[in-house]
């Protein structure tokens, strides 16, 4: 089970500690990135009291800026109400920053009842996990928008990327068909391509033996 996160910044130099920060209950760190203003941006979930939001009775997955130089938190943020009908929390498990300093994350949910923001071949789905990405704003952590991918078996976001124009890449794998590119439905990996708005420019799926998978760097 989760505990507390512990976050340490140390001297590349010398290997001494410059600041650490700690967030008591089941809040668990699964990726952290750095802005170009050397902000720390960290994943995980949470099923406890984070920063910056009230207690939560189910677990969801959190997004954090902090400042780079201390570790103060700069903003915190959950995702409650696009999380609304998830039963089990699988966990936004990467995370990248554009030039302006953004966030966009990935991941994927075990959904019970409707969850279809993004691209879905059914409008219902009852205990399939789906896969998600989001961004967020680099000066408030508002959710600037929340997409779902689903076939009617199981997907999951497990890397991510953006280039300098701030189009958002994730991969990660399927044991479905998307309706889009996506015609081998076997234990298969996808790219996906988002522009800076979440609007989809192409995705692509690939098949390549039992579990395949894709990552990034």
């Amino acid at each position: 089970s989760a505990g507390s996160m512990l976050l340490y910044a140390v001297d590349p130099s010398t290997g001494n500690m410059v600041w650490e920060q700690v967030y008591p209950g089941d809040n668990e760190l699964l990726a952290i990135t750095y802005d170009n203003n050397g902000n720390l941006l960290a994943t995980g979930v949470s099923a406890g009291i984070f920063p910056g939001d009230s207690s939560q009775a189910r677990v969801y997955p959190f997004v954090a800026k902090l400042d780079g130089a201390n570790g103060n938190l700069i903003w915190g943020q959950t995702f409650p109400t696009q999380m609304s009908n998830a039963k089990t929390l699988i966990a936004m498990d990467t995370i990248r920053a554009d030039a302006s300093g953004n966030a966009f994350v990935g991941g994927g949910i075990t959904t019970q009842g409707e969850l279809c923001t993004g691209q879905c071949n059914i409008p219902q789905l009852i205990d399939v996990q789906s896969a998600v990405v989001a961004k967020l704003d680099a000066a408030t952590g508002n959710i600037d928008w929340f997409k779902n991918y689903n076939t009617v078996t199981e997907d999951g976001v497990t890397g991510t990327a953006v280039d300098s124009k701030g189009n958002f890449y994730a991969v990660g794998f399927t044991n479905g068909t998307w309706t889009t590119g996506f015609s081998q439905p076997t234990d298969d990996f996808f790219a996906l391509k988002l522009d800076t708005n979440g609007n989809a420019i192409w995705a692509q799926q690939f098949g390549a033996g039992t579990w395949s998978n894709g990552g990034a760097p």
